[in-house]
């Protein structure tokens, strides 16, 4: 085990010390479960000892230890995004929630038995299925970006682009992209030039856009789309 950020971490976790590192540590908590079902736990940093992943049919769980008191930190994600998090002091529960996850529950029911384990609204949604209606519905009603909610209502309004999945950067820029799981799938981008003007930037859009009016950019954003 190499030593933990601003200190041995012995002090902290000399059972972890003693067992190897965090990898066997989880497998010996594992073994002491009457629920065990043989998840295979692996160091995720690769070998520093304090640090533990385990993949299973419902998404991954990656576990770190904090540096600064003794406390487990737990991470869930599915599809390349983050479902659930939270942090713990007792080693058995990160084994009990990895067990629970594996096993199938749901968001919902993983925070009732581990109110520690905290997720939001996106999470949710992506559970669910529709992830799309709960993107728009946030920016929507987002207070911070005010200044480009005419952009925002406009195209939630198309019939085309209110199909992109929707992100914003700065809070002057609007990103539509048809699939964000893949980075080679068409993107547009829309950026506020100020006096209610915009340009428009991505796949399929020729260079050296000139900014130009809301209805306009919209009308060239659809037909930028394959």
């Amino acid at each position: 085990m190499t030593d933990l950020p601003g200190g041995p971490g012995s002090d902290l976790y000399p059972d972890l010390v003693s067992a190897g590192g965090l990898v066997p540590a989880l497998q010996q908590a594992a073994r002491r479960q009457p629920a065990d079902q043989g998840l295979q736990w692996g160091d995720d940093r690769g070998g520093d000892g304090w640090s533990a992943s385990v993949s299973s049919n419902h998404g991954g769980i990656a576990v770190s230890v904090v540096v600064d008191r003794r406390a487990f930190s737990v991470t869930i994600t599915v599809r390349g995004t983050t479902w659930a998090a939270g942090v713990t002091s007792d080693l058995s529960e990160v084994v009990r929630v990895a067990d629970a996850w594996h096993g199938g529950v749901t968001l919902r029911e993983l925070n009732k038995q581990f109110p520690f384990m905290t997720y939001d609204r996106m999470a949710e949604a992506y559970e669910g299925g529709d992830p799309l209606a709960v993107q728009w519905e946030l920016l929507l009603h987002d207070e911070d970006l005010a200044v480009i909610r005419p952009l925002l209502e406009a195209a939630h309004a198309h019939p085309r682009l209110r199909h992109l999945s929707p992100s914003v950067s700065h809070r002057t820029v609007l990103f539509l992209e048809s699939n964000p799981e893949d980075r080679s799938a068409p993107m547009i981008k829309i950026l506020r030039t100020g006096d209610g003007r915009f340009q428009l930037e991505g796949t399929g859009v020729p260079e050296s856009q000139q900014s130009m009016p809301l209805g306009d950019v919209l009308v060239r954003a659809a037909s930028a789309l394959p």
